[in-house]
């Protein structure tokens, strides 16, 4: 059995970039999820404000389906945000948080909007600042 140490190099270079280009699109469809979910849009209005259907949507929130500039230029005008914010401090390497975390944070946002008692709201600010600086050690 002849080794080809060449080819065998070259398929391992191609699985690394195809797991960085996925770690990349599914933090950039973390981002269009949190923003969609700020703004209280669901897929499907969201998919309407850009021309698409929610299932197309839903697959660019979970980095199955890659998005073009173009899209990302229609999402980002959509959510009334900077293209820069979906691209903004990513790194190849680190994989997105993982779901549970992303829902639980998502949860808060969406509930904390919903909180009408603004010093409620800051308390509750104080406190989530507090618990993650004693957290971070």
């Amino acid at each position: 059995m002849v080794y080809n140490l060449k080819s065998n190099f070259c398929v391992n270079c191609l699985r690394i970039m195809n797991i960085r280009n996925r770690n990349i699109e599914q933090s950039v469809g973390t981002r269009i999820r949190q923003r969609r979910t700020e703004l209280g849009y669901t897929q499907q209005q969201l998919a309407q404000r850009v021309g698409l259907t929610y299932q197309q949507i839903h697959k660019y929130e979970r980095g199955t389906n890659r998005i073009s500039v173009a899209r990302l230029v229609d999402l980002a005008e959509a959510l009334e945000i900077e293209v820069a914010y979906f691209i903004a401090d990513i790194s190849a390497e680190q994989a997105p948080r993982p779901l549970t975390q992303q829902r639980l944070g998502l949860d808060m946002a969406r509930n904390f909007s919903s909180i009408s008692d603004a010093n409620c709201r800051e308390a509750l600010a104080r406190l989530c600042r507090a618990v993650a600086r004693v957290s971070e050690g």
